[in-house]
């Protein structure tokens, strides 16, 4: 087991390992791909967060808002898709989309009822 040990450690010397990658190089870019990665959940649901908060009080610029930053995370995510592959990203994205397409519909209905500010006009955008 000593001399096992001794192996292990001689894989970290300069001379033995030449252009290899060290294990401590390894651990600091899986640390700091972790911390990109909760960076960008982090920015994804404050960002949301802040502006479903601001669609709930019935602020109409929020809609246009949710839709840009939205379309702006899809755009990263299948930016991401094509070197890191994974079923989770792409649920995530195929979530984002489905909520673009719902903050559209919303929007389009919200604009109709603050431009004409009758009920009459939701009755006839429903019906179309």
């Amino acid at each position: 087991m000593g001399a096992r040990s001794h192996d292990l450690h001689s894989l970290n010397r300069p001379e033995f390992c030449g252009d290899c990658i060290l294990w401590e190089d390894v651990v600091h870019v899986s640390i700091e791909a972790a911390n990109a990665d909760a960076a960008y959940l982090l920015s994804h649901g404050v960002i949301k967060i802040v502006l479903v908060a601001a669609l709930l009080r019935n602020k109409l610029w929020a809609y246009p808002w949710m839709i840009a930053f939205l379309i702006a995370f899809i755009v990263y995510q299948v930016y991401r898709l094509t070197f890191a592959p994974s079923i989770g990203l792409v649920a995530f994205t195929v979530f984002d989309a489905f909520i673009v397409w719902l903050t559209y519909r919303e929007y389009r209905k919200q604009r109709i009822i603050g431009g004409c500010g009758s009920a009459r006009a939701l009755a006839h955008d429903q019906q179309a």
